[in-house]
């Protein structure tokens, strides 16, 4: 391969790392707010009944719930939205013990810890 044809493949290649796992898609609204699961669902990625528990999660929630979610360790958008969407409050992760809260996708022993010390 001649030389300006790898850097041209390198520099495609750091361009695709850069955009997929370091900018990110901003184009793209959050699938845990009530616009993001709207798409989601005209796009065919979720039925209905999960837009509609999303769309409600999200209202219910509120953002500052939404900011005191990201704010424990290990907690971001991604991850704060399926929690909304099984503790729609601080009163409902109160109520919850470690264990449920382990149950949500991608929560685990350690991050449903914080969440309890966080929000009791």
């Amino acid at each position: 391969m001649a030389e300006p044809e790898l850097v041209f493949l390198l520099g495609a290649g750091a361009w695709y790392v850069w955009d997929r796992y370091v900018d990110g898609d901003d184009d793209e609204p959050d699938e845990w707010t009530p616009e993001g699961s709207a798409a989601a669902y005209s796009r065919g990625e979720i039925s209905r009944d999960e837009h509609a528990r999303r769309s409600a999660a999200a209202i219910e929630a509120g953002e500052e719930f939404r900011d005191a979610l990201e704010r424990v360790d290990g907690v971001g958008p991604s991850l704060s939205g399926p929690i909304r969407a099984e503790f729609p409050g601080e009163e409902f992760v109160r109520g919850a013990t470690e264990e449920e809260l382990a149950e949500v996708h991608g929560v685990g022993e350690s991050k449903a810890r914080a969440l309890k010390e966080r929000f009791s």
